[in-house]
């Protein structure tokens, strides 16, 4: 039985390619360990870096976003979502970039699905940061859940 992505040292999920790592993953350790190269140390503390800046500005642009979309301001809306997009992608987060790739294409959404469309954001930005407490527990603190 595979074990799950969190259940993987993070050595071992940055350097090999573990059966385990599947589409319910909210992180694609595969494409991080891409993203990271370098040798073992230097991946995982890159990935770590890089993990502790997307969860330093994920909640800000999800914000920035939803103030955008509040406004009916499509470019502001699109340019928050891009750079969500782009962060998300940059540490695996497949998911989550795909919702942030929508918005950045319409840089709006239909009457009334703003609140959902920001709540699908926050729902999967929660199971990215849960993933990655688990590889980087001193990346998250406590007053985040």
């Amino acid at each position: 039985m595979p074990r799950a992505p969190h259940d993987i040292p993070i050595d071992s999920a940055l350097r090999s390619s573990p059966p385990s790592v599947n589409a319910a993953s909210a992180i694609d350790w595969l494409a991080l360990r891409e993203v990271c190269g370098g040798d073992e140390t230097e991946s995982v503390d890159l990935a770590e870096m890089l993990a502790g800046l997307f969860l330093e500005s994920a909640p800000r642009r999800i914000a920035q976003l939803d103030h955008a979309l509040a406004a009916n301001d499509a470019e502001a809306a699109s340019f928050a979502a891009h750079a969500l997009h782009g962060a998300a992608r940059q540490i695996g987060a497949g998911r989550l970039a795909r919702l942030a790739a929508e918005l950045e294409r319409t840089g709006a959404v239909p009457n009334g699905g703003r609140s959902q469309a920001i709540a699908h954001l926050d729902d999967e930005l929660a199971r990215v940061r849960a993933e990655l407490s688990k590889l980087f527990p001193r990346l998250i603190r406590k007053e985040d859940f």
